[in-house]
């Protein structure tokens, strides 16, 4: 009888302990539980947020699809964009190219004759974001993709400028640009947004105005699809306050042969201009097959 109740008292004894925790230390470990994973969502968050310092360092989309032999020379281009010493001549042809590549993935740093100083390319990113920010809550890429395509109508107005209006900087930052800028003042946008996004050469014209060299873009959204944007056209498409999306999200066999709603036929045909480095970017440009949106 005496082991049955000293065995019931060790039992009774062990339960007590068990349950006799402080609430105050209850609340010290929920309150570090949620610290923690308050700390985990704001870590998330961060990462999701692209600074100027990340935007030079990440490799972009051509980078990915780009040869061997021309990644030191994309690596060269970064590091004399950075120190403000970018050198037009380069002893090897695949360094050349490679720097073009940086340049065509970073699209702060362009300019026709070699790269704008880190000073513009920060002006640039500056504007870009003010512009995003007004598309980051939208939900989905397509979403972004349209809040995008219709803010920069909203910003630039069509013209050559300082640099022939072919830089970013001439879009966003002295809101006026021709084709050239508006696409890669748009890539900017779409690689804030987590968009990929390559810019299309080639020619366009119609009824539209004239024909000639030009630039547009293809974006992969949601579905996985590709889908070809030429903010150009469908600026001059709009009016006052009722933005034109007859341009956006086409395939790339839409946008080849194209007649609008107005009757106005137009085309736009991939090319190399005649350029090596356009030739090579082309080579690893997506055809716009989706249909979707």
């Amino acid at each position: 009888m005496r082991g049955y109740l000293k065995k019931l008292t060790v039992l009774m004894l062990a339960f007590t302990l068990a349950f006799a925790q402080p609430a105050s230390s209850v609340d010290v470990n929920a309150k570090t539980k949620t610290e923690a994973s308050a700390k985990n969502k704001s870590s998330k968050k961060s990462k999701k947020t692209l600074s100027y310092e990340k935007y030079i360092k990440k490799n972009g989309v051509y980078y990915k699809k780009m040869s061997g032999q021309l990644k030191s020379g994309y690596k060269e281009g970064r590091k004399q964009f950075k120190k403000n010493d970018w050198k037009q001549a380069e002893y090897s042809q695949d360094t050349l190219v490679g720097k073009q590549w940086f340049l065509a993935d970073h699209v702060v740093a362009y300019k026709m004759d070699g790269a704008l100083t880190p000073d513009q390319a920060q002006r640039t990113f500056k504007a870009a974001q003010k512009i995003y920010k007004k598309a980051k809550g939208k939900k989905g890429k397509y979403k972004k993709a349209k809040v995008l395509h219709d803010e920069l109508i909203k910003t630039v107005t069509y013209g050559s400028g300082e640099y022939s209006g072919q830089t970013a900087y001439e879009a966003l930052v002295n809101k006026q640009s021709v084709c050239a800028g508006y696409a890669r003042a748009y890539k900017l946008l779409c690689d804030l947004a987590g968009i990929e996004c390559f810019c299309v050469y080639g020619n366009a014209g119609g009824g539209l105005g004239g024909g000639g060299a030009h630039q547009w873009n293809v974006i992969k959204l949601d579905d996985g699809k590709w889908y070809e944007v030429d903010v150009t056209f469908d600026d001059g498409l709009t009016q006052g306050g009722n933005i034109c999306r007859e341009f956006f999200c086409l395939t790339t066999a839409e946008m080849s042969n194209l007649t609008t709603k107005s009757g106005t036929s137009s085309y736009h045909q991939r090319g190399d201009l005649g350029n090596d480095v356009i030739r090579s970017l082309m080579a690893v440009t997506p055809e716009a097959t989706g249909t979707k949106y």
